[in-house]
């Protein structure tokens, strides 16, 4: 997909259209839509677990308001009975939930990766006379176990808060209005605060991502062609070669732009 988002920032550079990340996004909604079934399914599953934790909150608020009254309405037994059979169905939940986000993750990366490999197969010579092995390699690898990472633990992340903002502002409404105001302030806040850090937080990430592939691109070259590397002596080229690569990016990820930048990301993964 980075392949795809490369070419994408190339045409949005001289036509000014719509941003790649967008683009992406579209797209990832795209491939989400042909399982739309097991979607509904983690969003129901999901609903259970955030159910259950309200839930639990409000009983231990009864529990902690019959010690401090010194009462038993409800009755202590009753609590645990129906927290304990709350907690046995929100692990139910939990445990399938993580099954279909799993099983649909890889689903959707699969589709991912036959689309890129299918889209590869259709560019010009000059773009593969362009791009370096490593960075194809990457694109396959490691970009795809991050996108399974968000699929699986972001996004239902995302919706859990959704979820939860869904079921619980009406609860604190019910229990104390003015506190419920709290969200309606603190949600425009993030959503400012993400507009503005994750532009730069993806077009870091993005970079990395880049140079780490021109690093792993050297090892393949070698692989490749230990041939030509032995019968002209070449390994102390490529080892120097390497070791100033490894340096960089050692450079790289301890640099301070790059410390500041992982911490304006987090809104971007929460």
């Amino acid at each position: 997909m980075a392949l795809v988002d490369k070419e994408l920032s190339q045409k949005a550079e001289t036509t000014g259209d719509e941003e790649p990340n967008e683009m992406s996004i579209r797209r990832m909604i795209t491939w989400s839509l042909s399982y739309w079934r097991s979607g509904m399914l983690i969003i129901v599953l999901l609903f259970i677990q955030q159910l259950f934790r309200t839930f639990y909150a409000i009983n231990l608020k009864f529990i902690v308001d019959n010690a401090i009254a010194g009462t038993n309405d409800p009755p202590l037994s009753l609590v645990t009975v129906v927290l304990l059979a709350g907690f046995l169905v929100a692990i139910l939940a939990t445990i399938v939930g993580d099954y279909f986000e799993t099983k649909t993750a890889a689903l959707i990366v699969r589709d991912i990766r036959r689309s890129i490999f299918q889209h590869l197969q259709r560019l010009s010579l000059d773009f593969y006379q362009q791009i370096a092995v490593g960075e194809v390699v990457e694109r396959f690898s490691a970009d795809m176990e991050a996108l399974k990472f968000g699929i699986t633990k972001q996004l239902a992340k995302g919706i859990m808060a959704i979820i939860g903002l869904a079921i619980n502002i009406p609860v604190l409404f019910f229990l104390e209005p003015r506190l419920a105001l709290m969200p309606f302030i603190a949600i425009p806040l993030t959503a400012f605060l993400i507009r503005r850090l994750a532009p730069r937080a993806k077009r870091t990430s993005y970079q990395y991502n880049q140079f780490t592939a021109k690093v792993l691109n050297t090892p393949l070259e070698t692989v490749r062609g230990q041939t030509v590397i032995k019968a002209f002596g070449l390994q102390p080229i490529f080892e120097t070669r390497f070791i100033s690569e490894t340096e960089e990016l050692a450079d790289k990820e301890a640099n301070p732009d790059s410390i500041r930048n992982s911490w304006a990301a987090w809104p971007v993964l929460v």
